[in-house]
């Protein structure tokens, strides 16, 4: 098991303790799909009491982070093709319905500047050469986009339930796919600047579409990581 090193914040208790690292460390690909977790040894990791870290990994159970299986004991879940698909069709429809939100809003340059640094973080990003940052800004991006329109609790809901998303746009390595991710949200921000609902819509779309290639080049990249696909009835 890879060794946790993170520092509790104050007045943070131990189960959100253990949470937060476990969810990020899995999120992030610190912890691979398919490792084997202790409850045992996560508590001695993080210096705390076995009793949180269980409640943790029944909650990243059922968030589908974490698989107890009888027999083989606590692994981290191997990626669902099919989960992230139907994600990605629910991320894609939710995200509309916040753009016309904000159609109707009709935002301010000032009310957009999250945004705009979220592209800018971006772009720095990808002149340093830094792609290992590159999915946590793009869901800086979104979470800054659904705030926006009022729909943070919505962004929670969908992060939570979205590590499967998440750990595969975390594993492109290619400078020129967040290149088109990026121009995308750049889209997206002007369009909103200007009013132009349909823009930003196809901003969106063109998106998304990167999910279907990216999941089947990760496939065959990362074999190890991903679940048996379904056969089709």
């Amino acid at each position: 098991m890879v060794k946790l090193h993170a520092l509790r914040v104050p007045n943070e208790n131990a189960r959100a303790f253990a949470y937060r690292v476990l969810a990020n460390y899995i999120r992030e690909l610190l912890l691979r799909p398919g490792e084997r977790m202790s409850e045992a040894e996560t508590a001695t990791q993080l210096n705390i009491s076995r009793t949180p870290v269980h409640d943790t990994f029944v909650q990243l159970s059922d968030e589908r982070m974490l698989a107890v299986e009888p027999q083989r004991g606590t692994t981290v879940c191997l990626l669902e093709p099919e989960n992230i698909r139907q994600l990605s069709w629910m991320e894609q429809r939710t995200t509309n319905a916040v753009l016309e939100q904000l159609y109707r809003a009709r935002p301010t340059m000032q009310e957009l500047e999250p945004l705009e640094q979220c592209v800018a973080a971006e772009m720095a990003a990808l002149k340093q050469g830094n792609l290992v940052v590159m999915a946590r800004l793009r869901a800086k991006f979104y979470r800054n986009l659904f705030a926006l329109a009022g729909y943070l609790p919505v962004f929670r809901s969908i992060f939570r339930i979205g590590a499967d998303s998440y750990r595969l746009f975390h594993m492109a390595e290619e400078e020129a796919f967040w290149q088109v991710v990026t121009a995308q949200h750049m889209a997206i921000v002007q369009a909103l600047a200007l009013h132009e609902h349909e823009a930003a819509a196809l901003a969106v779309k063109r998106e998304f579409a990167l999910t279907a290639p990216l999941l089947k080049a990760m496939q065959k990249r990362y074999p190890q990581y991903f679940a048996p696909e379904q056969a089709q009835a």
